[in-house]
């Protein structure tokens, strides 16, 4: 029994440690965001700022794999208050917010480039498959990519007289 509390208690240290150290390890962040030059800076405290750089500047909507734990490591912070503050500032679930960047990337893409292949588009904006790809497209636009773009091909031509 002993051999086994042993191995228990010694277990439980090792686990914790690489967790704490996973969990703790801190990540520097530049000071300015957005392309104005470097006026706006990051307050240390302001969440919802770091967590905007994060996404507009460094673009981890585009990665498939990331997810609320890899965007409150990479601030060092408790992954709920990352939820809390999308939420708050979005009025969405961390998974929507993240679909809906992917939805709006898509969308510009189609509007600029109907001909662009949609299920590469897809993957290149970080969706993992298609049919989930297209599934948040229709929820956010209200339509199917292709008739996103047939809409919009209707409102570039001139109505004939």
């Amino acid at each position: 029994q002993i051999v086994h509390l042993l191995w228990y208690v010694i277990s439980l240290l090792y686990f914790t440690y690489f967790e704490l150290r996973e969990r703790l390890q801190v990540v520097d962040l530049p000071d300015d965001v957005g392309g104005d030059g470097g006026n706006i800076s990051v307050p240390k405290g302001d969440l919802w700022q770091q967590i905007s750089y994060l996404m507009d500047i460094k673009e981890y909507w585009r990665n498939p794999d990331t997810s609320v734990e890899i965007i409150s490591r990479a601030l060092g912070t408790n992954r709920i208050y990352v939820a809390r503050s999308i939420k708050e500032h979005t009025g969405m679930s961390f998974n929507d917010y993240m679909n809906s960047r992917r939805v709006e990337y898509m969308a510009t893409m189609l509007r600029q480039n109907p001909e662009i292949s949609q299920k590469s588009l897809f993957f290149a904006v970080g969706f993992r498959s298609y049919p989930t790809a297209h599934r948040n497209f229709t929820k956010f636009k209200g339509c199917s990519p292709t008739d996103y773009i047939m809409r919009n091909e209707s409102k570039k031509k001139p109505p004939f007289s």
